[in-house]
């Protein structure tokens, strides 16, 4: 049987680089992730899968900012690798 894979993609949000916003996933981008999920996954694997996404994700984009590599550019966001 063929199967099909999907993706599921987190993306950490922070307002001008700094601090917390009231709505969910508003200001720049600073980092993404993907995991690969299968028609098989049960919903709590997907739950699972969200919340170390998310970690590791979150993880990421805040050193990016505490090392200083976050820079707003008008519109647009860069991150310093």
């Amino acid at each position: 049987a063929m199967q099909t894979e999907r993706t599921l993609t987190l993306t950490m949000t922070c307002p001008d680089g700094v601090g917390i916003v009231e709505a969910l996933d508003e200001g720049p981008i600073i980092e993404q992730d993907v995991v690969r999920i299968d028609h098989d996954d049960a919903p709590e694997d997907l739950v699972r899968y969200g919340r170390d996404i998310e970690k590791t994700v979150l993880a990421r984009a805040l050193k990016y900012h505490l090392e200083d590599r976050v820079l707003l550019n008008g519109h647009r966001t860069v991150v310093f690798r």
